[in-house]
């Protein structure tokens, strides 16, 4: 009887359950690191949303970097201490030590991709994008109960930033008017090309999208220019009788729309010969 209490009191006076969480050090590295990446996100998405870039788009992205490396770690520590400090098997230090492996393959060579260092099978930046990913999941997997809800406002932080850029890529949309006036068969028309496929209207002496007379309507089928850029090759459309012969000053303007993604583009008759010389390209 007296073994038996003993061995309850001492099961009793054991370590608390904090004991199997990851320590100080790996609760710091966490919220530095969220805090690391938020600030990252937050510049890198007011810049995409902004649809502008320079120097602190670089920055953003150091900052981002520095984030997941340091989520990496944190995820390294925590998956340790818990396996070590654990007396029954879980699954989440396992789940989580699969996650930050394949994580760290990911990352390296689709990080060289993205800084144009490497020529592999894949030529974009997802792999890192994955790789990263897998990292936070596997910090939030692996962080004890404490530590979680700093590795969650990481995986957060994570989120928005790239929901800024989904929002920015699936909204992007460019285009430029690359003629205007007669052609060589005496036919004037509009030619104009862009960066993805979209239906499109075009307005007479339109200074904006919801001004002027629609003179044509149609559809941009997007097909790549001999690698030139992003903008696709031209399309040409005839101009109508009821606006020949254009003056100067004639604004004709080509207005895309694609889901949520839209762009415009215009040309100004300026007169002259057949060429680029007889127009000026507007916004």
């Amino acid at each position: 009887m007296l073994l038996v209490n003993s061995e309850f009191m001492a099961a009793e006076s054991g370590p608390p359950a904090a004991a199997d969480q990851a320590g100080g050090c790996v609760w710091m590295i966490i919220w530095t690191s969220a805090v690391t990446l938020l600030s990252g996100a937050m510049l890198i998405g007011a810049l995409l949303l902004a649809r502008s870039g320079g120097y602190a788009a670089f920055f953003g992205l150091i900052a981002v970097g520095l984030g997941v490396a340091g989520a990496g770690i944190a995820a390294g520590l925590a998956i340790a201490d818990r396996i070590i400090r654990r007396t029954r098997p879980s699954w989440r230090p396992v789940a989580g030590l699969l996650c930050l492996a394949i994580g760290l393959v990911l990352i390296g060579p689709g990080a060289a991709v993205m800084l144009h260092q490497a020529q592999v099978a894949f030529d974009t930046g997802l792999p890192a994008i994955a790789g990263a990913t897998l990292v936070i999941l596997a910090l939030v997997l692996s962080s004890g109960a404490i530590e979680r809800r700093g590795a969650l406002i990481l995986a957060l932080g994570w989120v928005v930033l790239y929901g800024a850029i989904g929002y920015r890529v699936w909204t992007e949309m460019d285009a430029t008017v690359v003629w205007m006036g007669p052609g060589i068969d005496d036919r004037v028309q509009v030619a104009f090309e862009a960066t993805r496929s979209a239906d499109y209207v075009i307005r007479f002496d339109a200074p904006s999208c919801g001004e002027g007379r629609v003179i044509a309507a149609g559809r941009y089928e997007f097909t790549p220019d001999r690698g030139w850029g992003k903008l696709g090759k031209p399309v040409w459309v005839d101009l109508p009788a009821d606006v020949l012969p254009l003056a100067h000053g004639d604004l004709v303007r080509v207005c895309l729309r694609d889901g949520l993604a839209s762009a415009t583009a215009a040309g100004e008759f300026v007169g002259g010969a057949a060429g680029p010389s007889s127009f000026w390209p507007r916004d």
